[in-house]
This record gives structure tokens, C-alpha cells and sequence, in this order.
């Protein structure tokens, strides 16, 4: 049987615990760390239901969408990355995994998605089952025999696999990127082709396989649909930003299995007290 890593979407961790908890869970000094407890209370809950044997923690950096902004610039211009809680809970986070021994991983010019793509990849041909914790459908593109993910509703978990993924969207795993660039994605602040739904999209995937099958036919596809093939330049620029670059592998920061290996008990029950013990230095 093969051993399981476990890679956390660290930001949609943050985001999800920063929303998870109210923002009265303060210190004395009223420093808000709502997100910090969120986010262990998620992660602990995702090791508990996967247990797997090594866990890494992918986050963005402040500059990491900076890559995909140029060939799309509205490309998550609704996310404004400014000094508020959440984004001040961040380094508050990252020095508590420091003191658990729990590794994690950015880069300058590659978000948390790009990065756990190529670790996917890299790591298929390690004998390893690979599960990526985060509720973003952008990463169903990763789905494969090798590959699952892991999403939480509620305080459960739920995974998804090649299976699920067509259950769940009428698309195989390796048409994603082509169904969402079809739909657009309001998280990430992109339309999708006006008078194209899920419905319609899934429809033409499942008839024609790919986006260059589809254009290929273009001439059987009805006037609305059309609208796909007009704007056929700003379809490829919206797919550019939902493909997670799999082959960066020259910037990624690689670990020892050992660094990675999940100790019995890798977040405290307790994280409050964990918090209060160490605060002089999660705080500095």
C-alpha cells in the first residue's frame, strides 16, 4: 500500500478559518487570531480523517499573481491584499508551524496552486497517494489515479477523485481547466463566455473532448455558442489562469521525507494553550 502525503492550500486554509471563527477570538492585547485557530482547527481535522504519512503547507506570496496578471489583469482584482486581519494573521500562522515542526512553502512567482501541481507531479513517481487539502475547484484539473482532493463542508471531508469529479460536474478531471475558462470563475474575478453555462459547457466537453476539437467544429455550433470562437484569444488568455503550471520543478524547494514525516499528534488539541505558551515567540 502506499504511503499518503498530505499538501494544504495554505491561503484557502486561512481564508476558510479567518470566515470559520468569529473575529472576537482576541488576546488580551486584542491581536485577532480567529484565522490561526480556523485554520489548525481545519488542518487537524484534515489529518485526523486522511492520516497521512508527510504533510507540506503551500501558501502565495505577496507576488505570486503577478505571472498570471499580465496575460489576464483582472485576474483576482477583487482580492485586495491589504493590512487588514486576516493578512496580519498570516505570519502569526506560518511561526506556529514553525514550532510544530510542520513544514510549509511559497514562492516570488508561483501561487500555492502552480506549486502543488508540479509537487503532484513530481511526487507520482514516488509511490505515493497524494491528497491536496482546499475547498478551490481549480484544482480538480490535478485529479488522477495518483490524485485526489480533499474538500471540507461542515466539519467533514470530503474527496474527490476521478470518479466524483464527473459526477459532480459531467467532465473528466483533465477537462476542468477547459470547462472553467468556459464559465469563468467569480472568486478569481473572471467571466466566462456570455451564454455558456455548466450545463452547456459540460454538453460540448463531453461531445468534442477538448477546446481545440470545439474549434475545429465551429461550424456546427449554434450563433450563441459562437461567442466562444470570437473571442477565441481572450479564452486562451482566461485558460492560461486557471492551468496550474505543473513543470517548475527547478523552483521548487524539495524536503526530506524525514522533515515532512506526520508525528502522532502534529496539531494540539489544546491550540489555545499551545497559543498562550508561546506567544513571545509567535508574536515576534
Amino acid at each position: 500500500m502506499n504511503k499518503k502525503i498530505l499538501l494544504i492550500d495554505g491561503h484557502n486554509y486561512l481564508f476558510r478559518g479567518y470566515y470559520g471563527v468569529p473575529i472576537q477570538a482576541k488576546r488580551r492585547d486584542g491581536t485577532a487570531i480567529n484565522a490561526v485557530y480556523g485554520f489548525f482547527s481545519l488542518l487537524r481535522l484534515t489529518i485526523n480523517v486522511l492520516k497521512p504519512d508527510y504533510l507540506l503547507i503551500v501558501f502565495d506570496s505577496e507576488t505570486s499573481i503577478d505571472t498570471k496578471k499580465s496575460f489576464k489583469p483582472e485576474y483576482k482584482s477583487n482580492r485586495i491584499n491589504t493590512d487588514n486581519s486576516v493578512y496580519l494573521q498570516l505570519p502569526l500562522i506560518q511561526r506556529c508551524l514553525n514550532l510544530l515542526n510542520i513544514k510549509w512553502f511559497d514562492h516570488e512567482n508561483h501561487e500555492a496552486d502552480d506549486l502543488i501541481g508540479a509537487y503532484s507531479e513530481f511526487m507520482k513517481n514516488r509511490s505515493l497517494d497524494i491528497y491536496v487539502g482546499s475547498n478551490d475547484n481549480d484544482f480538480m484539473q490535478l485529479v488522477d489515479a495518483s490524485v485526489s482532493i480533499a474538500r471540507g463542508y461542515h466539519g467533514t471531508i470530503s474527496i474527490f477523485n476521478n470518479r466524483t469529479v464527473i459526477e459532480r460536474f459531467g467532465i473528466k478531471p483533465h477537462q476542468y481547466v477547459d470547462y472553467l475558462a468556459m464559465i469563468g470563475d467569480k472568486s478569481d474575478n473572471i467571466e466566462g463566455i456570455r451564454g455558456i453555462g455548466k450545463k452547456t459547457a459540460a454538453q460540448l466537453l463531453k461531445k468534442y473532448h477538448d477546446i481545440d476539437n470545439i474549434y475545429q467544429n465551429s461550424n456546427l455550433l449554434s450563433r450563441t455558442i459562437k461567442r466562444l470562437i470570437n473571442g477565441k484569444q481572450e479564452f486562451l488568455n482566461t485558460q492560461k489562469s486557471f492551468l496550474a503550471i505543473k513543470k517548475i520543478t527547478n523552483d521548487l524547494k524539495f524536503f526530506d521525507k524525514k522533515q515532512l514525516k506526520v508525528k502522532k499528534q502534529p496539531v494540539p488539541e489544546k491550540m489555545g494553550k499551545f497559543v498562550d505558551l508561546n506567544w513571545d515567540k509567535i508574536r515576534s
